[in-house]
């Protein structure tokens, strides 16, 4: 199922809007995952490739540019799958996706976790979300 040419993935799409939820919105700004030093960076990023996107200047997927929660989810897909032309193409979104995410991606296959000054783990993080969907469900 591997393909290592495209920068979407469903699955990785939804469970980053659960993620984006965590902290009660879905709105791409992941409060639950990211310290506080980092929201301007993140919303100023985050803008200026939405407008990018819009403009026909990313490889970016064109429905990241819907709203900021889209833009979150299409971004990580990105991220996750392709981390390689990610970093080369968006070296700061990338920064701050490896500190939301508590990454530290080296390129194509490097999936190491690092701590990266997040109060919690991305993995702490997936079992709190998947304790939030039981309880919802």
């Amino acid at each position: 199922f591997l393909n290592e040419s495209q920068k979407d993935n469903t699955g990785i799409h939804e469970f980053v809007h659960l993620l984006d939820k965590a902290d009660g919105a879905t709105d791409g700004m992941p409060e639950a995952l990211l310290h506080q030093q980092y929201t301007i960076p993140w919303i100023k990023y985050m803008s200026e490739a939405i407008h990018h996107i819009k403009t026909g200047q990313s490889d970016i997927d064109v429905y990241g540019a819907t709203n900021h929660a889209e833009f979150f989810a299409v971004a990580a897909e990105y991220f996750f799958n392709r981390p390689d032309l990610f970093k080369t193409n968006h070296p700061e979104l990338f920064t701050l996706m490896e500190k939301i995410f508590n990454q530290r991606r080296g390129g194509k296959g490097g999936r190491r976790q690092e701590a990266l000054g997040n109060d919690q783990s991305f993995y702490q993080q997936v079992k709190k979300v998947k304790m939030l969907f039981a309880a919802w469900r």
